[in-house]
């Protein structure tokens, strides 16, 4: 029997943000959206939050947003929701057993669609795109910095623009959690009767808040054993799995 083994998708503006948001003031007309560009904050503040954002990317290992387990460079772990995939540099590993005694795994080319999903480019790119920015201001010991993105990087075909404003916490000098809102007209897609894909026109969306924790707190990733592990190669049928809408099966013979 094939296997469903599908990541959940995530909305891209500019970096990767959670889908599982809150559409808000839903309204039909086709209204396009222009902003200024933010102002630009304090340089004392913006050097002191963007050292505070390079610490974190610069941790040895942490948790994010309590699914995967990162270990710099180029390592991750599922936890929870991805429980069960491991990257390690170029490759993907996924468990087909659970058996410990019987542990099986199987490895597939890590491609650019499911490093964005599941490996190191997820796990580090809002915190690369919140380095560069330079609209930041400070509340308390924290921190709020703005963007302004075309609305077509949220979905291909939007017209106009989006402003993302990202409300930072930090703890310990690292940052802990990143909420992005978005604001601007922009047609997202939603789930329909019978199956269908529907779109709706918004003009604000909250995305959940992504968390970041455990620095430097995180067991040496590393992949299964070879005498555990098989290539998997793309397929057809009803057996296998199916990871990142690719049908993968064991090599036969």
């Amino acid at each position: 029997m094939m296997r469903r083994w599908i990541p959940k998708t995530l909305l891209a503006a500019m970096t990767v943000l959670a889908l599982v948001s809150v559409a808000l003031s839903l309204h039909t007309a086709e209204r396009i959206s222009t902003f200024s560009t933010p102002a630009p904050g304090q340089p004392a503040i913006v050097k002191i939050f963007r050292t505070v954002v390079q610490r974190t990317l610069d941790a040895p290992s942490f948790s994010y947003d309590q699914t995967l387990n990162y270990q710099a460079p180029n390592r991750v772990k599922g936890t929870g929701t991805y429980n069960g995939i491991i990257v390690v540099g170029s490759d993907v590993y996924l468990e087909l057993s659970t058996t410990t005694s019987s542990q099986q795994w199987g490895k597939t080319p890590l491609t650019s669609v499911v490093d964005k999903e599941v490996g190191p480019a997820l796990v580090t790119q809002i915190l690369k795109t919140l380095v560069s920015l330079d609209s930041v201001v400070r509340v308390g010991n924290n921190f709020v910095a703005k963007q302004v993105v075309s609305a077509d990087s949220i979905y291909p075909g939007n017209p106009g623009q989006v402003l993302i404003t990202f409300m930072i916490y930090v703890s310990d000098d690292y940052v802990t959690s990143v909420t992005p809102s978005l604001n601007g007209w922009m047609s997202v897609p939603r789930s329909g009767t019978g199956g269908r894909i529907e779109w709706q026109r918004i003009s604000k969306y909250q995305s959940m808040t992504l968390t970041y924790g455990n620095f430097g707190n995180i067991a040496l990733i590393t992949a299964p054993p070879v005498s555990r592990t098989a290539v998997l190669h793309e397929c057809t049928g009803t057996s296998g799995i199916v990871f990142a809408n690719q049908h993968l099966c064991l090599p036969t013979g």
